[in-house]
């Protein structure tokens, strides 16, 4: 069994166990902190749970959200800054870069810099723009689910100065199909997300999201 195959049987196994934690009309705003980790059962509750697995640092429930195709499609001044990077960051790199950043220690980069460590995360705007709608066959993801959600994260980095991330990411859902104790259930992962974030120099720095997490790959 690879990698990929071992999370995706990881994630379906903690859904069974723990779906009933799950439910289709919970309204978490602000998100209520879950102390179970599982493949949720809508759209909109696994949008509250990435919102809770960053303000958490919680690398783990983040891995069980994650579907193992998982990519993170890269802004151009990404990719320019970090040319090793390529386009996308996978379902390993995403891991690593979670590791890392909920940690709350410092972080040394590929090219030997000490990168400052994050203390907090805070989701000051997590609002969908839209409704999901499906990619189909020529989507970046195809046959998925996608939606845009306008953002405002800010980490904070005691001792350097806090990252503000603004503007919006496009998130991709894949939805699984299954029976669980003899009832049909629907199963939702995060299959990807598109930087659509901007960077600016007003009173604070802006960064791409992308750029963040390439900063502590």
């Amino acid at each position: 069994m690879n990698i990929r195959s071992g999370v995706m049987v990881l994630v379906l196994f903690l859904g069974a166990a723990f779906l009933g934690a799950c439910g289709d009309d919970e309204v978490l705003d602000p998100p209520i902190k879950r102390l179970t980790v599982c493949p949720p059962n809508t759209e909109t509750a696994l949008m509250q749970d990435f919102r809770t697995a960053y303000e958490d640092m919680d690398y783990q429930v983040l891995e069980c959200l994650m579907h193992p195709d998982f990519e993170t499609f890269l802004q151009p001044v990404t990719t320019a800054q970090f040319p090793d990077l390529g386009p996308t960051l996978d379902f390993e790199e995403e891991v690593r870069i979670a590791q890392r950043m909920f940690s709350g220690q410092p972080v040394t980069d590929p090219d030997g810099q000490l990168i400052p460590a994050i203390s907090s995360i805070n989701f000051q705007i997590l609002e969908q723009q839209g409704a999901w709608l499906d990619t189909g066959p020529a989507g970046i993801i195809p046959h998925a689910r996608t939606a845009i959600f306008e953002t405002l994260m800010v980490f904070e980095r005691p001792g350097a100065t806090s990252l503000p991330v603004e503007g919006q990411i496009r998130f991709f859902v894949s939805r699984h199909d299954t029976v669980l104790n003899g009832e049909p259930q629907s199963l939702y992962f995060m299959i990807g997300q598109q930087d659509l974030t901007r960077i600016d120099k007003k009173a604070v720095e802006r960064i791409p999201w992308g750029s963040l997490k390439a900063l502590y790959r």
